[in-house]
């Protein structure tokens, strides 16, 4: 068949002239017509889409549980390595700690062997040493403080039952507070920094042995040269907590408590007039100085105490009030 270039009418393949416009057809050569495409249901189509997106579907459903097991997995990693480093963390924080009292200990027993040859060692050697001496010192004037309440306590009760008949009243056993300790202890120990305190600027001041060292390694220093008060404080306490009021105690427990403040005082002296540079001002007379100003300290200090004592007193009275 021809198609007219013009009007684009079919003619037939023996046609010279468009039967529609004249147009002439002989140059034209004809054509074969095409076949007409069979267009797809569209019910078909969807069967041919769906089968790749039910397949995808089944692959994420698979897939969801594999990547929960791996976040899982990746979670407990992590949880299994911070704990091991937490682990490792204690570790290294114990085997510190027991460096340093290591280091403590053999510091403390140099320090006993020769006083004046101080040596070096960690920053709060010093402060730990008057917080232990401080809890032995307390420790033993609390048992005897308790000891002397329970005496009181005893004959107060077997008073009232001598002078009171069968119907007398009795008390119970007195007990003294914590408060007192915390006292005593805070009092110790901040009295005796005080002293080191006024130590240091009297032995700066005429160039002693403070003159090259910091407070806290002038405290040290301080500590080395009267570390056998530890000694005697432990002494102390085993008399106080074995041997009791018997008078071979109470004539060693004198003793010791006499050699304390004077071991303290050498010490004191020692970190004053000891020293290579010279000053102007004589270190004798800061030594002085420093033991008059120390003076005023130990007399706050002893007043504080005995008011805890008083207090005690006052509260164990007032329990044994109430027998008379």
């Amino acid at each position: 068949m021809k198609i007219c270039p013009n009007c684009h009418a079919e003619m037939d393949d023996n046609v010279k002239f468009c039967t529609s416009c004249g147009y002439d057809l002989r140059n034209v050569a004809p054509v074969q017509p095409t076949a007409p495409v069979e267009e797809q249901p569209a019910s078909e189509a969807p069967q041919t889409s769906t089968a790749p997106t039910r397949e995808a579907v089944n692959n994420e459903t698979t897939a969801q549980p594999q990547q929960a097991a791996s976040q899982q997995q990746s979670t407990n990693q992590q949880n299994q390595q911070q704990a091991q480093h937490r682990s490792a963390s204690v570790t290294i924080d114990t085997a510190s700690m027991a460096a340093a009292s290591q280091g403590y200990w053999k510091w403390l027993v140099g320090s006993w062997k020769s006083p004046f040859a101080f040596q070096k060692t960690g920053k709060f050697a010093g402060c730990i040493t008057f917080l232990i001496e401080a809890l032995l010192f307390t420790l033993g004037v609390g048992h005897f403080v308790q000891l002397a309440a329970t005496a009181a306590n005893t004959y107060a009760n077997s008073a009232a039952s001598i002078f009171g008949g069968e119907s007398s009243a009795t008390t119970s056993s007195y007990s003294i507070g914590a408060g007192f300790y915390i006292a005593m202890i805070l009092t110790v120990l901040i009295g005796a920094i005080a002293m080191v305190g006024v130590a240091y600027l009297i032995s700066r001041a005429v160039s002693g042995i403070a003159a090259n060292l910091g407070f806290v390694d002038f405290m040290n220093a301080i500590a080395h040269y009267s570390s056998s008060i530890l000694i005697l404080l432990v002494i102390f306490d085993i008399v106080a907590f074995l041997a009791g009021s018997s008078v071979g105690s109470v004539v060693l427990i004198l003793f010791v408590v006499t050699l304390i403040p004077a071991i303290w005082s050498i010490s004191i002296i020692t970190s004053i007039v000891f020293g290579q540079s010279r000053s102007s001002f004589d270190r004798i007379y800061g030594a002085l100085i420093a033991m008059v100003i120390n003076s005023f300290v130990y007399m706050i200090a002893g007043s504080i105490a005995g008011s805890q004592l008083a207090s005690v007193a006052q509260d164990l009275i007032s329990q044994l009030s109430g027998l008379f």
